[in-house]
């Protein structure tokens, strides 16, 4: 399954709030300070 963004998903933020999420989700998995 894809989430295509759409322009009110990028000037909400929606995207990079999921980016970072799953960035912080991996760096605490891997044993580092996010």
């Amino acid at each position: 399954m894809f989430h295509i963004a759409n322009a009110d998903d990028i000037k909400k933020g929606r995207l990079t709030d999921i980016y970072f999420k799953r960035t912080e989700e991996i760096l605490e998995a891997a044993g580092k300070n996010p």
